[in-house]
């Protein structure tokens, strides 16, 4: 089965990634659908064909760095600042010599897990926090919609030809500022921007990040948050475990027309 595969090769790339992550002293955190998966299943959930993990920032740039610089012969990673043509705010540790096809974008990609940068909140609630959010979230869907190949609704062709001056370094810069400008701040609190999706969703508090906690995920050692019940009802809200799965490869041949 395809799904199986899909996986086999994602544990694979886990793997690589949590024995850099250890050799280089580096801080993650599995996070979203994987987090809940560990929780309920120590493994996937049942319907999920990808890994999600969380990072410091301060690390995610880290590891981006040491990534690229090792050139190595069997992954990759991809992100804005190693592929100025990508359309993301995070990175994707590609496996090389795969080849599925991405749904969400309808285009070919290797295969790959999702690194997200996870960035200081000094509050998680009020007018600043809401319109950080707002800005966030619209400035990600302009760079997601330029690099899918499939039809969209109207409303997004409007704000995808109205914002063709910008350029996806300008908008990348603007995400990015966004997204940091606290960092230096005396904060308690950590977001996960370029993964929110929900409006429920919240930063979370740093206590229930740190310290991390060992957890089996399938057949691999992980690092999971301290609190990982409260950071999924930050992700997921009250509906914890409840929350709807996105399919991210077509895991089953096109039937062949005559």
């Amino acid at each position: 089965m395809m799904l199986t595969q899909i996986r086999e090769e994602q544990l694979i790339i886990l793997k690589y990634f949590t024995e850099l992550c250890k050799e280089y002293s580096l801080t993650y955190f599995l996070d979203g659908g994987t987090l809940a998966g560990t929780q309920l299943y120590q493994g996937y959930l049942p319907l999920d064909d990808d890994i999600d993990i969380a990072m410091p920032r301060s690390d995610y740039e880290t590891l981006i760095t040491l990534i690229a610089s090792e050139n190595s012969s069997d992954f990759t990673i991809d992100s804005f600042r190693t592929n100025p043509s990508c359309h993301i705010c995070f990175a994707k540790i590609k496996k090389r010599g795969t080849k599925y096809h991405e749904l969400t974008t309808n285009q070919t990609t290797e295969n790959f897990i999702d690194i997200f940068p996870l960035d200081w909140v000094v509050k998680r609630h009020g007018l600043i926090w809401s319109v950080r959010v707002w800005a966030i979230q619209n400035l990600k869907g302009i760079l997601f919609l330029r690099q899918i190949k499939k039809e969209i609704s109207v409303s997004k062709k409007i704000l995808l030809y109205s914002t063709n001056i910008f350029s996806n370094l300008l908008i990348y810069k603007m995400l990015n500022r966004l997204m940091t400008y606290q960092n230096k701040k005396n904060a308690a609190f950590l977001a996960n921007f370029p993964g929110m999706v929900r409006k429920e969703e919240c930063a979370s508090r740093c206590s229930d990040y740190f310290p991390p906690v060992e957890k089996q995920f399938c057949n691999i050692r992980v690092n999971i948050p301290h609190n990982s019940e409260q950071i999924i009802r930050d992700i997921y809200g009250k509906g914890t475990y409840q929350h709807k799965q996105v399919q991210h490869f077509q895991t089953r041949k096109e039937p062949t027309t005559k």
